[in-house]
């Protein structure tokens, strides 16, 4: 019996995961370009962040992960959006 729970349990693991790294991809690519964007936008598209941190000049470091995709954003003390630092495995996915 748990020979054939087993595969049916990571098949089904693996479908969520997939489904949930398209969603996100599909979340970001929907933002298109980001140039006079602003934090609160950002955040409205992809949701609330996983991680924030203040940087030392004032700028914001905003990071959304998920299931092996890493977003990071980069805006300015007033909440502007400067630059992507990161977007591993959002482009990658079929």
């Amino acid at each position: 019996m748990n020979y054939i729970l087993a595969p049916l349990l990571l098949a089904i693991l693996y479908v969520v995961r997939h489904s949930t790294k398209k969603k996100r991809q599909s979340k970001f690519n929907s933002l298109g370009d980001l140039s006079g964007k602003n934090k609160e936008y950002v955040t409205n598209i992809l949701g609330k962040p996983n991680n924030e941190a203040i940087l030392v000049n004032g700028s914001h470091l905003v990071q959304w992960h998920s299931n092996g995709s890493h977003i990071s954003i980069i805006f300015d003390s007033q909440g502007n959006f400067v630059r992507i630092t990161n977007q591993k495995n959002l482009m990658a996915v079929n």
